[in-house]
């Protein structure tokens, strides 16, 4: 599995700052401004989660899966003409079609922080496409097949987004 490790900090450190506003809300036993912003802090954590901790792309010696915002794809290797590296992974289709995996950023290898601040050139300049390298040799050492590219809703994320969106809209008519 491919992820940014950067987004799983950031979603956890979001996440966290949030559970710590309805813990204070608990603490002071302020139950109904609680139950008030309960649903408006899962919304903002489902946000997170899309965001940073749901994209992703998982793949084996036949296909990898592209899971990205709300839409997920399925790519047969024999499918994908090439991978390259720009800010984020981007595979491209036989068809000529480009489905970007935002959840793969580039590496800038070790010492990026040093690097940045000292406006510095990489020590090891292959580390910025390390990771479609990889994925271009397991893409080409893929076994043939005839299966077609297949891609659709994320239905999990969507569902949940709509019971938070009722569970808000429910939560101001309420309170009003």
């Amino acid at each position: 599995m491919l992820r940014d490790p950067r987004s799983t900090v950031t979603f956890w450190a979001g996440v966290s700052v949030m559970a710590l506003i309805g813990i204070d809300f608990a603490v002071i036993q302020n139950w109904p401004l609680l139950a008030t912003s309960l649903p408006f802090l899962l919304f903002l954590a489902w946000v997170l989660w899309i965001m940073l901790l749901r994209p992703r792309v998982v793949y084996d010696s036949e296909r990898a899966r592209v899971i990205s915002f709300l839409r997920t794809y399925d790519l047969p290797w024999p499918r994908v003409a090439a991978i390259r590296q720009r800010l984020h992974l981007m595979f491209e289709l036989e068809s000529g079609r480009v489905i970007t995996a935002y959840a793969v950023t580039a590496s800038r290898g070790p010492g990026a922080i040093v690097r940045t601040a000292t406006r510095r050139i990489g020590d090891d300049p292959g580390a910025f496409t390390r990771t479609a390298d990889d994925l271009d040799q397991v893409r080409r050492n893929a076994t043939p097949s005839s299966e077609q590219t297949r891609s659709g809703w994320d239905v999990l994320p969507i569902a949940l987004g709509a019971v938070l969106l009722v569970a808000m809209v429910v939560t101001l008519i309420v309170g009003l």
